[in-house]
């Protein structure tokens, strides 16, 4: 898909605060154009209403199955506001990680606890292991709730992830 045209496609921004920080009364959970939620919706739509044939048909598919993806990223789905962001950080772009001793802080592209949580995976695991992984879960047939959830119910799970495991180390936003 062409990302960068539809660039708040791709989240939505629930609040999260640290103790003691309000939210904004100005906070913007949604861009104008519905971001992840409302394209999700549209793109449904737009997929349920076309011919199977139409040339819209591989264009939206793509996008939708890239959406579902990025709902289920929890820092897609949540802005934590925080002393340092009142704000908000952006889905964890403007909360700066360390991972190892020897990771510089400075220069034009400081790491970010977004690009960390995105690239956890290819970090812990092999493609063998990613592959293993997935002919796993082909084998398991998902539940009747499983396929009949709506995409609220994966974001709602992102953001309780986020709330839960991606935000539990630090009060601070390094």
């Amino acid at each position: 898909p062409d990302m960068r045209v539809h660039s708040t496609w791709h989240y939505l921004n629930r609040p999260l605060a640290t103790p003691g920080v309000s939210i904004p009364p100005d906070f913007q959970i949604v861009a104008s154009d519905g971001g992840a939620l409302g394209k999700i919706v549209e793109i449904e739509d737009i997929l349920r209403h076309s011919p199977p044939d139409s040339p819209r048909q591989p264009y939206y598919l793509a996008w939708l199955v890239h959406l579902v993806g990025d709902v289920h990223q929890p820092l897609h789905t949540v802005a934590r506001c925080s002393k340092n962001n009142p704000g908000g950080d952006q889905g964890g772009n403007l909360f700066i990680v360390r991972p190892t001793a020897d990771t510089p802080l400075d220069g034009p592209r400081k790491p970010n606890l977004h690009a960390f949580w995105d690239n956890a995976a290819l970090d812990e695991f092999s493609l063998s292991a990613v592959q293993s992984l997935a002919h796993e879960l082909a084998r398991s047939r998902p539940t009747q709730r499983q396929t009949l959830a709506a995409p609220t119910t994966w974001i709602d799970e992102s953001a309780q992830l986020a709330r839960d495991v991606v935000y539990r180390a630090g009060l601070d936003d390094t």
